[in-house]
């Protein structure tokens, strides 16, 4: 259960939030805004010369040209392998699907084995359980014996992230830069997203780590409906758009069809954020940890949760629930699996999902017509633009947001061949094999020449479902540097179905991000030490009282005290503390022309 309360907290960071957009955590980690805006990389702005040695590696120091502000022009494709000297590095990190491991060295399993074939690279790596990560880090840093190699730090890392670089853990990337070109060619590739130069970089002279990219980003969770229960009821989904539309679905699946408590939401309300309360312009996530989600409104910083937007979002779960139009065990759920009795019995008919869920579920549910269908986000009139956490058609989500977050360590004994093998994974044919795996184990071409998952991926003999399998079988998103393509999950026959409803259904068009918090804002470290003094009490404090709402056991009445308490616990110093911040990254960002 931690290993999955884990993973799909950060995939939602990145697919709805960061990425993301959807990220139930807040809090920011201590970093400092940049001084300037995207400034080149002084000692390559100029086109690096091309040399020619008897070198046993193939870096691309110098084999490629750059802007005039010092970042390369171009994807750079690596001659392979990348070394010959059978150099062994460390690698710390974890497994979600440990299940899936069927050699004693994870090392040895087909994926990894091709990876070190290809590039010539050998990795040693360390699985540590994901919930003795932070234990584990304590204890290797303590004995000062870092592998070279790491993932997810910033999770884990007991001080500010930057300490770890002034203090000699951590190598400083920007250092290697010309080792990273495909890293950094996303500055280029995405010049006309301002946060891409401050998610990649910490500061001007500063990359802290690697980050996940994605190929072709787009939203990963939306709600959906049983098709069968719209067809027997005479609905079609293109008329399910409104929270009115919804009421009205919700009650004849509860009176016609017979389900008691048609919709599923989680103990946090939305697991990810603004799939359901996208309408008010909104996030309807609790954060038991900290503080409630930031938006902006009108140019002014604000928190979520809290105003009079979800007030009257508040009143219609609490109206719905009284009705007996939310499953009663709403509470108990923390992820899909926890519901997986009432989806399979057909108590639950309008629940959010990510797509890859949808094929297992229609198999395993006790009705042979179960069927899904996604639905538009929700609106509170037809027409409405929505201005928060969604995705428009050209999203900016394919960089950054913290997943992966690979660190080398200052102490690895070769790192421009380490930072050249976690660059391999954004170049084009890189990222393509780490994150589709060996061809013939996981995927294979058709007769059109399009690749496909193979039979054992899809219909894997120990029964672990694809999404997991590939976790083991190819790149892990969620640990490991590279641009992932995430629709490898959808590669069989109807899955382009299930692609559609994230790229056609869930997308706004037009979308205009106004109310959404600059994904690249940096706190000061005082900040930071300041917003975290109060959050851990916001949190419990909304956790005992923001969700009472939902089922009437705290009358709606008692909104305004409710607010009330919040400000006596901080969160108006925090929201003063956000405002200094966003004006500060307003500054910054005028100072770029």
């Amino acid at each position: 259960m931690k290993k999955l309360a884990f993973l799909l907290s950060i995939l939602f960071i990145l697919a709805l939030f960061a990425g993301c957009e959807g990220s139930t955590t807040t809090t920011p980690t201590d970093s400092q805004p940049s001084e300037t805006g995207t400034s080149a990389p002084t000692e390559t702005a100029q086109t690096p010369e091309p040399t020619e040695d008897a070198s046993p590696y193939n870096l691309a120091a110098g084999k490629y040209e750059v802007n005039d502000r010092g970042f390369p022009l171009a994807n750079y494709e690596y001659e392979l392998p990348l070394s010959t000297t059978d150099e062994v590095f460390t690698f710390w990190t974890t497994c979600y699907s440990p299940e899936a491991i069927t050699e004693d060295n994870f090392g040895d399993m087909p994926y990894q084995s091709a990876l070190r074939e290809k590039t010539g690279v050998n990795i040693e790596y360390m699985i540590i359980s994901s919930d003795m990560m932070r234990e584990n880090l304590s204890m290797i840093i303590a004995s000062d014996d870092l592998p070279d190699l790491m993932s997810n730090v910033y999770y884990y890392f007991a001080g500010p992230i930057t300490s770890g670089i002034e203090d000699g853990y951590f190598a400083n990337l920007y250092d290697y830069k010309e080792y990273i070109p495909n890293y950094l060619y996303q500055v280029t590739r995405y010049e006309s997203d301002p946060d891409v130069f401050d998610l990649l970089f910490y500061n001007d002279t500063t990359i802290l780590s690697f980050t996940l990219g994605t190929e072709e980003p787009m939203p990963a969770t939306g709600y959906c409906a049983r098709a069968d229960w719209l067809r027997d009821l005479g609905l079609t989904p293109e008329a399910i758009v409104t929270y009115d539309d919804i009421h009205e679905m919700l009650t004849r699946f509860k009176i016609d069809i017979g389900s008691q408590g048609p919709m599923g939401i989680f103990s946090m309300v939305e697991i990810s954020s603004g799939t359901f309360a996208c309408g008010y312009n909104t996030a309807a996530t609790l954060n038991q940890a900290g503080l409630p989600l930031p938006r902006v409104v009108d140019g002014v910083p604000q928190f979520t949760l809290t105003q009079e937007d979800d007030r009257y979002l508040m009143q219609l779960l609490t109206d719905w629930h009284a009705e007996g139009l939310i499953d009663p065990n709403w509470n108990s759920y923390a992820l899909t699996v926890d519901m997986n009795a009432a989806l399979t019995t057909n108590v639950i008919g309008y629940m959010s999902f990510n797509p890859s869920e949808l094929k297992d579920l229609e198999i395993n549910t006790s009705d042979p017509d179960c069927e899904w269908v996604a639905l538009t986000r929700p609106l509170m009139q037809e027409g409405q633009q929505l201005h928060f956490l969604q995705y428009g058609e050209n999203s900016s989500m394919a960089v950054g947001g913290g997943i992966g977050g690979c660190v080398i360590s200052a102490r690895c004994q070769n790192i421009p061949l380490l930072a050249t093998w976690c660059d391999y994974g954004y170049s084009v044919e890189g990222s393509l094999f780490i994150s589709w795996g060996v061809e013939g184990i996981t995927w294979e071409y058709d007769e059109n020449g399009n690749r496909l998952l193979t039979d054992f991926a899809l219909n894997n003999p120990d029964g672990i479902s694809t999404p997991w399998l590939l976790l083991v079988y190819a790149m892990n998103p969620f640990t490991d540097p590279g641009i992932q393509h995430h629709l490898r999950t959808y590669a069989y026959p109807g899955g382009e179905k299930l692609v559609n409803f994230m790229r056609d259904t869930w997308i706004i068009k037009g979308y205009d991000k106004a109310y959404d918090w600059p994904r690249s804002l940096k706190f000061s470290a005082e900040q930071t030490t300041e917003i975290n003094s109060h959050a851990a009490d916001i949190g419990t404090y909304m956790a005992e009282n923001w969700l009472a709402f939902v089922d009437g056991s705290k009358p709606m009445s008692e909104w305004d005290s409710y607010v009330q308490g919040l400000k006596e616990f901080g969160l108006s110093r925090c929201e003063e503390i956000y405002t200094e911040a966003y004006n500060t990254f307003l500054e910054k960002v005028e100072s770029r022309g």
